[in-house]
């Protein structure tokens, strides 16, 4: 009874260090560079889970970078997932509009605000899919 004990205390701290996607924490890794992130919400964009993401504006990028991938979160709804895509990176810093292929849009709650506050983290990942930057924007919607 006792060995069962440890054997599950065991799993599960092996388990919490595990993530779905490799997108490990910046501060973890010292060769990871922190990215400068941007958006600004399309004027016109007000139909709840819109499928085509803002443009998002990335800088400091490492000159490495193949591509990017980008995690969408409803910080204020228990971090709900709004999906992401992956990206190719042509080297002019932007990730179009549109361009994100698991991608939904904001559509905050009317309640207590109408509002909701959406955070994109992009990652930055080399030719041998390694993780060598990442960075983090977050704005009301």
């Amino acid at each position: 009874m006792i060995q069962s004990r440890y054997l599950i205390i065991a799993l599960v701290l092996m388990m919490a260090g595990c993530t779905d996607d490799d997108t490990k924490n910046a501060r973890d890794n010292p060769n990871v560079k922190r990215i400068i992130i941007s958006f600004t919400w399309p004027k016109d964009y007000g139909k709840c889970f819109d499928p085509k993401n803002p443009e998002i504006s990335v800088s400091d990028v490492p000159k490495d970078t193949a591509y990017f991938k980008v995690k969408v979160i409803d910080i204020q709804n228990n971090d709900y997932d709004h999906g992401g895509g992956k990206v190719s990176n042509d080297g002019k810093g932007i990730i179009p509009y549109g361009s994100l292929s698991n991608y939904q849009g904001p559509c905050p709650s009317q309640a207590p605000t109408g509002t909701g506050t959406y955070e994109f983290t992009v990652f930055a990942y080399n030719g041998n899919d390694s993780l060598v930057g990442k960075g983090s924007s977050h704005k009301e919607f």
